[in-house]
């Protein structure tokens, strides 16, 4: 009797022996399917493992959330600006894409209609309607929520204080100050304006040019009901007659014709050009790379029209065939929070949520910077709800502005041949 109940003391010991391998076995595996990390996957342009104050403070605001969110993990996919449209279109053609999805807001409309998102008017009704820096219906689509601004900026001129020092030049208040000023600052390798044809980033730097002076001439770019182009006019002409005056007087030189909003970023870093126009969330990234003596100021005019700067900027939405549309609206509600905005102009973009500026930063010496972007836009920007084929209109205005500076063609056919090419496309 005792010999039976030893025997089975011995066997209970090996069953709690056993189990406790099984379990701590099963541990080590990983974790069970209950506590698996939800996975969503993000496209962005700005890579967070480089070194500069963008990619900084997107690393910080991915890691904070993560450490928030200890369920969820983001797959960040760096996929660049200009093809993000057509990556974007092409996923959702075949019901696939990003979780979150990153886009320009001039590109929203194109990718609304081709399907890429999911409206986030049920999750937004907790959302202070007011607390941003531009209307909220800025960004409604047929009276729905799409996408929520990420971050704004202006279109303004920077360019390398010492550069026009040198040629005793002051800061250009207008178009014709700057071809003047550029034209004598190009010299021995030297860029005085870099600006941008490519084809294959649909003439973005240019494209913010061309849209805010369309805005200061107050010419409408395309007929809100077909989106055919009606610019071919005197005052849209005053935008080609400018970039025929920069090559007429030698201010462009051939790298023009590839020249992308990247090339133009790291040629005033280098100093292998003295002007550009970029947005302002540029500013801050090409100081700390290029130094103090890059400066800023607002964008020129032409004499007798109104200053006006483009407001673009970064929008997040939801894609349309997310598995997990409440993780992929944690990550969004967290990148337009107040605590990651605040993250986000540490590496000079602007805030798109008011109360954001009413956080210490702001009344830092370095968070000074984006106070001037913001009276800036405030007192000047303006917008627009783009044609869906804005990127169209890019891919041949870069087609056209290269034939210009390759076979010098006329401001004038330059322009209508744009204008003729781009709606021959919306017939066909």
């Amino acid at each position: 009797m005792k010999r039976c109940v030893w025997s089975g003391g011995i066997m209970l010991v090996w069953t709690v022996i056993i189990a406790f391998f099984v379990i701590a076995n099963a541990n080590a595996a990983g974790p069970s399917d209950q506590t698996k990390k939800v996975i969503l996957q993000y496209w962005d342009f700005v890579d967070p493992t480089q070194d500069n104050p963008r990619a900084h403070a997107l690393a910080k605001n991915i890691a904070r959330f993560e450490e928030l969110n200890p369920d969820i993990k983001i797959d960040f996919q760096v996929v660049g600006a200009g093809p993000i449209a057509s990556r974007l279109a092409q996923a959702a053609a075949a019901r696939t894409g990003p979780d979150v999805v990153k886009a320009f807001f001039p590109i929203v409309p194109f990718l609304v209609k081709a399907g890429v998102y999911q409206p986030l008017d049920s999750y937004v009704k907790e959302v202070d309607h007011n607390d941003w820096l531009l209307p909220w219906d800025t960004t409604l689509f047929d009276g729905k929520k799409m996408v929520l601004p990420y971050e704004y900026r202006g279109l303004c001129l920077i360019y390398r204080d010492e550069a026009l020092k040198s040629v005793g030049a002051s800061v250009p208040s207008t178009w014709d100050e700057l071809v003047d000023t550029a034209s004598k600052l190009t010299r021995g390798g030297i860029t005085g304006f870099a600006t941008g044809f490519s084809v294959q980033d649909n003439a973005n730097i240019l494209m913010e040019i061309f849209d805010a002076f369309m805005f200061q001439v107050g010419q409408p770019i395309v007929d809100p009901k077909t989106q055919a182009a009606i610019f071919d006019t005197e005052k849209g002409l005053k935008f080609f007659q400018f970039m025929k005056n920069l090559q007429s007087k030698g201010a462009l030189t051939p790298a023009v014709i590839e020249g992308t909003y990247t090339t133009a970023q790291n040629a005033i870093i280098n100093g292998s050009a003295t002007m550009t126009t970029l947005g302002t969330h540029l500013i801050k990234v090409i100081q700390t790379s290029g130094g103090k003596t890059v400066k800023w100021a607002p964008l020129p005019v032409l004499k007798g029209t109104t200053p006006a700067t483009c407001i673009t900027g970064w929008t997040l939405g939801m894609g349309a065939f997310t598995k997990h549309p409440n993780e992929a609206w944690r990550f969004i509600n967290y990148m337009t929070s107040k605590e990651a905005q605040v993250i986000l102009a540490t590496g000079g973009e602007l805030p798109s949520r008011l109360s954001t500026f009413k956080d210490p930063y702001f009344s830092s010496e370095e968070g000074q910077l984006l106070n001037d972007v913001a009276d800036y836009i405030h007192k000047t920007g303006k917008t627009r709800i783009y044609p869906t084929t804005w990127t169209t209109l890019g891919e041949y205005m870069a087609r056209g502005m290269q034939r210009m500076y390759l076979e010098n063609i006329s401001a004038e056919e330059t322009m209508r041949d744009i204008v003729k090419a781009y709606n021959d496309h919306l017939n066909q």
